[in-house]
C-alpha cells in the first residue's frame, strides 16, 4: 500500500444514536454512542464508506463534505465511538531494561538472540577461514564473544520447556555455522555436542539459576533479593486467574522434581 500523508482527524459533530440491548435483562433499555471522529491514520477499515458518507451529509456542510469524500478517496479509516467497551491497558514493563537486561523474560531472551545473532555476523570470516584457524580457536572465539552475549544474566530467566528447546535449538544453529556445517550435511545433536565439546544450552541455564539462587541464599536475610522471595510465598491476598506464570521459583522447584 502507498504511504501516505498523514491526516490531522477531522472533529464531527457528536451524533447521538439508541441502540437497544439484547437479553432478558436488558430489553427496553437503550445505550447512547456517539461519533467523536474519524482516524485518518487506522491500519484497517471498519465500516462502509458510503454509508458514511450518507450519515455525514445532515452533520457537515457541502464543502466540508466534498473534502471528506475526497480523503476517504485513498485513505484508509476507522471510527472511534464513545461509550463501548474499555480497552485493557498495556503495561510495558517487560521491555524495561535494568543493568543490560529486560524484565520480561520471553523479551528478553528474543533481545538476546538477536544480540548474539549480530555479533556472529561479524565474525562470518573468521568461521570461513578453515585451513587458518584451528577449530579449538574458533570454538573459544564462540563462547567468548557471541555465547557469553546469548547467555548474559541467563540466571534470572524462567523459560518454560518449550522455550529451552527454542534455546538448544538456536545454540545448535550457531554451533554448525561456526563449524561451516551446511546441508546437505547432516550431524546428530550428540555429536555436536560431543565434536563441539559443549552441552545443550538449558543445562548452562539451569546452572546458572542455581548459582545466583544459592548466592543469594547466602547473603543477608535483608537485601531486596530475599525479602522479595519471602513475599513471593506469603498466601494472603487475592491470587491472580488463568493458568499460573512461569516465575523463577516455579522453575527451580521444577528442577528438582
Amino acid at each position: 500500500m502507498t504511504a501516505l500523508t498523514p491526516v490531522t482527524p477531522l472533529a464531527l459533530t457528536p451524533v447521538s444514536r439508541s441502540r437497544s440491548r439484547s437479553g432478558s435483562r436488558g430489553r427496553g433499555r437503550s445505550r447512547r454512542r456517539r461519533i467523536a471522529g474519524i482516524d485518518m491514520s487506522a491500519a484497517f477499515d471498519t465500516i462502509n464508506r458510503e454509508t458514511l458518507l450518507n450519515i455525514l451529509e445532515d452533520i457537515v456542510n457541502e464543502d466540508e463534505h466534498r473534502i471528506i469524500r475526497f480523503l476517504l478517496n485513498n485513505t484508509i479509516i476507522d471510527t472511534k465511538i464513545i461509550g463501548g467497551t474499555k480497552k485493557k491497558k498495556e503495561t510495558n514493563w517487560q521491555t524495561t531494561k535494568k543493568l543490560g537486561t529486560l524484565l520480561g523474560d520471553q523479551e528478553d531472551i528474543e533481545r538476546r538472540k538477536q544480540l548474539s545473532s549480530a555479533a556472529l555476523v561479524k565474525l562470518k570470516n573468521v568461521w570461513l577461514k578453515e585451513d587458518k584457524i584451528t577449530k579449538n580457536t574458533k570454538l573459544k572465539l564462540y563462547k567468548a564473544l557471541v555465547k557469553s552475549v546469548l547467555t548474559y544474566n541467563c540466571g534470572t530467566w524462567a523459560p518454560t520447556q518449550s522455550q529451552e528447546e527454542r534455546l538448544n535449538a538456536f545454540h545448535r544453529k550457531q554451533l554448525k555455522k561456526v563449524l561451516n556445517i551446511k546441508y546437505p550435511v547432516k550431524i546428530t545433536n550428540s555429536s555436536l555436542y560431543n565434536k563441539c565439546s559443549e552441552r545443550p544450552l538449558s543445562i548452562f541455564i539451569l546452572e546458572s539459576r542455581w548459582r545466583l539462587f544459592g548466592h543469594i541464599l547466602r547473603r543477608d536475610s535483608r537485601i531486596p533479593a530475599n525479602q522479595a522471595m519471602s513475599g513471593y510465598f506469603v498466601t494472603e491476598g487475592s491470587k491472580f486467574k488463568g493458568r499460573p506464570l512461569t516465575t523463577l521459583p516455579v522453575v527451580l522447584n521444577r528442577d528438582l522434581s
